[in-house]
Order: structure tokens, then sequence, then C-alpha cells
């Protein structure tokens, strides 16, 4: 019951980054490009909560940033997505 309350309480990315990403056990590195890829694409789906992504919007993402960026930034922003999701 602890984590569907957290789930509950989760109103920004702040929130996001302070239940998921911090204590992780990730690299200082690590925890700060994950952190700059999910970031981004909490923005990319206007604060979407995380418990609603769906795989079409990560594709939708990966479309917006293909775009945007080369294709082996994309491929690090969906493999940071999948690991944060997965």
């Amino acid at each position: 019951l602890k984590g569907l309350r957290e789930i509950d309480e989760i109103d920004s990315f702040e929130d996001i980054e302070r239940l998921f990403l911090r204590g992780v056990r990730n690299s200082p590195t690590t925890y700060k490009v994950y952190r700059n890829k999910v970031k981004l694409f909490y923005d990319f789906t206007g604060g979407l909560h995380q418990i609603l992504v769906k795989p079409a919007d990560i594709e939708g993402f990966y479309d917006y940033r293909v775009k945007k960026v080369d294709r082996k930034t994309t491929y690090l922003d969906i493999q940071a997505l999948k690991n944060f999701f997965g």
C-alpha cells in the first residue's frame, strides 16, 4: 500500500525524481543522464502521470526526438526510458 500511496502523490516531475530516480544506486553520471532523459519525456507528454504512459507515448517521443537530434542520442533517450519504465 505504501507504493500505491506514493504513486497517488505524484503531481510534478520533482515527485517522480524523488520517488523513482534518487537512491536507485546509479552512479552520479547515470543518474544525471536518466534524470534529463526522463524529464524530456515528461515535458514532451505534458506531464503525463507515469502510470498512464503507453508504448505509443514512447514511440511518439522517439519520432519527435529523432527529428531534433541524431539517432545515437535518440537511442540513448529510449534506453533511459526503458530502464526507467522497465
